[in-house]
């Protein structure tokens, strides 16, 4: 299959993309794929991750994600239900289709659909759905982090704050149309405050995620930290198998994925990228975040080792009782900078996060009303 010429993609890795996307099309399950993120934005570096939304015709009720290496590149694989196009959208996959550079589409049904999205992107019913739909996020994992603060576990408390306030702040970025990117996340979200007159959202920000003063020499070791915890997850599932085949198919399909040497492999890269460019604290919050979700993930494959049943809230107390992925444990503590974590730090971390984000929660109706006079005039 022959790309487009004006796709946005130097030469060696438009050669990887065909054969790539060749490979995928045969595919009976498939009826489109197109590119997104990063290479299809036109803000990617030379180690980003090329990104691939595949529309898939199974009956499935959730996405699947994949990552394989050719020709040196990582390609991030996401599978969409055809339903998720031809029921209703759901509002998490607006930013995909609005950015999707398409690259295989017999049937029309991408091109139709992006053309919907185009239009309707900025539109503020679309855009409060969007923003609705981060604040329900953030209310769920808030609730996990004051679950495990009743509960004793300060740890897992500190962990669930950093993700309830990144989808908090995911609402500012929306309402400025700032592309949501976790390599460039923190970045976006202090450019976002200054536009908004925020400014001090930002600093408490750094406050609730504790990443205000990391250096070069921290970030260099929580790599290092990183990639031996995933090490231990790996070399858990490989003894497990017969276990793991027992977890449903989403969740052996994203274990493999938040195992597999592409997702060691594409993070490293990607952080060198960032460390490159000196933005320690950008760093040391994608490596957290990807961290968290390897560990949301994980604690199902120990589920299935043991009859105490994997809990959310207390992903930390859990690993610790059941003694599983001791490495990948360590790593995190260390990561996170919880190994002399105290009550008092946890519960003053986690009043931040409540103030921080029933503030954009409050402010969100503001935001979208002053979009809807703006776009009626």
């Amino acid at each position: 299959m022959a790309l487009a010429k004006s796709l946005p993609v130097p030469p060696k890795i438009k050669k990887a993309l065909t054969a790539i996307v060749d490979d995928i099309c045969v595919q009976e399950n498939v009826l489109g794929v197109g590119l997104y993120g990063s290479w299809s934005r036109g803000d990617a570096t030379p180690l980003s991750d090329v990104d691939l939304m595949v529309l898939d015709r199974r009956e499935l009720k959730y996405e699947i994600l994949d990552r394989v290496e050719s020709d040196g590149l990582i390609f991030d694989l996401q599978y969409i239900p055809k339903r998720w196009l031809t029921d209703r959208i759901p509002p998490k996959i607006d930013q995909m289709l609005h950015e999707l550079k398409i690259l295989y589409d017999p049937n029309m049904l991408l091109s139709d659909i992006k053309k919907w999205i185009t239009d309707n992107y900025e539109d503020p019913h679309r855009l409060s759905m969007r923003c609705e739909a981060h604040v329900i996020d953030s209310t769920i994992i808030l609730s996990r982090a004051k679950s495990a603060f009743e509960r004793g576990d300060y740890r897992s408390t500190v962990a669930s704050i950093s993700k309830a306030v990144d989808h908090a702040y995911k609402t500012l970025l929306e309402v400025t149309l700032t592309p949501i990117s976790l390599s460039s996340f923190v970045n976006d979200v202090e450019r976002t405050c200054r536009v908004l007159k925020m400014e001090t959202h930002y600093t408490d920000y750094l406050r609730a995620h504790r990443i205000e003063a990391i250096s070069k020499e921290r970030i260099e070791n929580d790599l290092s930290l990183f990639i031996s915890g995933l090490e231990d997850l790996s070399s858990f599932l490989e003894k497990q198998r017969e276990s793991i085949e027992k977890l449903h198919d989403k969740q052996r399909t994203t274990l493999r994925y938040y195992s597999g040497e592409a997702l060691r492999k594409g993070t490293a890269g990607r952080l060198r990228s960032i460390i490159d460019a000196r933005n320690y604290a950008e760093a040391e919050h994608y490596i957290r975040d990807v961290l968290l979700d390897v560990l949301d993930n994980a604690i199902w494959a120990v589920g299935t080792t043991t009859e105490v049943r994997p809990d959310q809230s207390i992903i930390f107390n859990f690993l610790k009782r059941v003694g599983a992925l001791k490495e990948l444990q360590t790593s995190t503590l260390k990561i996170f900078d919880l190994e002399e974590l105290k009550g008092e730090d946890a519960e003053g971390l986690l009043n931040l996060a409540i103030k921080l984000t029933s503030d954009i929660k409050a402010r969100k109706a503001g935001f979208i009303e002053k979009i809807a006079k703006a776009s009626s005039r």
